[in-house]
């Protein structure tokens, strides 16, 4: 009678700790979403520093599974590459689905003009071919900013896309074209035409 207790005793406990570690890992999605004629290549995915691919379920535990988020990306273009900003978005139901959107940066932004003085920055350019990685920083104010935007706190699905890159001519690529500063105002950016 002793040595069946013992057995359902220790059941009970396979069967509990089972749970736990089943609620614990859930199934996770990073979609990549791509555009036409990107400058930048991204050649790895790293979550919890273990690779993950892109658009494919793995399985990753607890809420903060994406704390140690990391992006490999490659300079596929034939110009020095000084600025790198890749958008993170999240979507909810809970949220009425309105996407929250965070970043993951590489770089300076180079002055708007040649007179200009160069920020300091402690990440040097990226020339093409070259490869570097951009790491999610400050996942605390990330997942602060998520709270105050009405996202759960198991978040297991969001979008990754490259959002702008800025050249060492001072032109920068968006959403597949080019852009110019405005000679007028060096805050704004203008479309660059193309050529008839």
């Amino acid at each position: 009678m002793k040595q069946f207790r013992l057995c359902i005793a220790t059941l009970i406990i396979c069967v509990f700790s089972s749970v736990i570690i089943f609620a614990q890992t859930q199934e996770r999605t990073i979609k990549l979403v791509k555009w036409r004629n990107e400058p930048l290549e991204i050649t790895k995915l790293k979550v919890s520093g273990k690779e993950a691919s892109f658009n494919q379920p793995f399985n990753a535990e607890g809420d903060d599974w994406f704390r140690d988020l990391t992006v490999t990306v490659k300079n596929i273009s034939n110009q020095t590459i000084h600025f790198i900003d890749i958008g993170l978005t999240f979507y909810s139901s809970e949220a009425g689905n309105i996407p929250s959107r965070d970043h993951l940066l590489y770089g300076c932004d180079p002055p708007p003009s040649s007179e200009a003085k160069a920020p300091k920055c402690d990440q040097p350019p990226l020339k093409p071919n070259e490869t570097t990685t951009l790491v999610l920083e400050d996942y605390q104010s990330t997942r602060k900013f998520l709270n105050e935007t009405g996202k759960p706190q198991n978040i297991n699905y969001f979008e990754l896309k490259i959002g702008e890159v800025i050249f060492a001519d001072r032109r920068m690529w968006a959403g597949e074209q080019i852009y110019n500063r405005d000679p007028n105002n060096p805050n704004r950016w203008l479309p660059e035409k193309k050529a008839q």
